[in-house]
């Protein structure tokens, strides 16, 4: 199973299908929220607090996203949540 799906199929536990693994490749590797509908980028905008920090590593590298593209989702996330990680505050320093 890719990564995308594992992390799609996990945010979409409590809402029922609303992001697809597709909403999450275009995301990083566009580097800011880009699903298909606003409430898919609502709920992807809590990716860096649900989903582990190997997970999204190994989807971005199963998709070819890039480091700063990751760093430019983190920072939108922060934006939008206030809720700062350490594991990505560290990769974006």
């Amino acid at each position: 199973m890719s990564a995308a799906l594992i992390i799609s199929t996990h945010l979409n536990v409590p809402y029922g299908k609303i992001v697809s693994d597709q909403d999450v490749i275009k995301s990083i590797k566009k580097g800011c929220f880009s699903a298909a509908s606003p409430m898919a980028n609502d709920i992807l905008s809590a990716l860096f607090m649900e989903v582990s920090f190997d997970l999204i590593m190994r989807c971005s590298k199963e998709v070819g996203g890039s480091q700063e593209s990751l760093i430019q989702l983190y920072t939108q996330s922060v934006a939008l949540t206030g809720i700062r990680l350490s594991d990505w505050e560290i990769l974006s320093s």
